[in-house]
């Protein structure tokens, strides 16, 4: 006949079972925080490119006012309206575009040290072409 299971028996054999599964919450939780830090980053990109664009004189820009929004809040990006979306489908992107020497435009510099000081808050900013690390 066997003994019954002392405390530390039955302790143990708990632990096993919930260890697992404090493991995988905290993956999930710490995965959720990434991707949204991910997001965040490349939603303040698209906006500050969109507002690196010459804005229209005396004209309403739907597409400015979301990445305004955006920058006001990158952590929860609104939602973006049926005429920015619009805006988006019939006008072409200039920041997306090289420019004529065939190197990025200087937005795209500007954007990369903007998600640079969001991953590595203390670090020293760097001059523009400036490729060392």
């Amino acid at each position: 006949m066997t003994e019954p299971k002392d405390r530390w028996d039955k302790a143990d054999i708990l632990l096993r079972a919930v260890t697992p599964v404090v493991v995988a919450v905290s993956l999930l939780v710490w995965n959720s925080q990434r991707t949204t830090q991910q997001t965040s980053s490349t939603m303040t990109e698209i906006a500050v490119g969109i507002l690196s664009e010459e804005a229209p004189v005396g004209e309403i820009d739907p597409l400015r006012d979301w990445a305004i929004s955006v920058l006001q809040n990158p952590s929860s990006p609104p939602v973006l309206t049926e005429e920015a979306a619009q805006q988006l489908k019939f006008e072409n992107i200039g920041w997306l575009k090289p420019n004529t020497d065939g190197s990025m435009i200087r937005m795209l510099e500007l954007v990369d040290e903007l998600k640079r000081s969001i991953d590595e808050p203390n670090a020293t900013p760097r001059s523009p072409g400036d490729d060392s690390k």
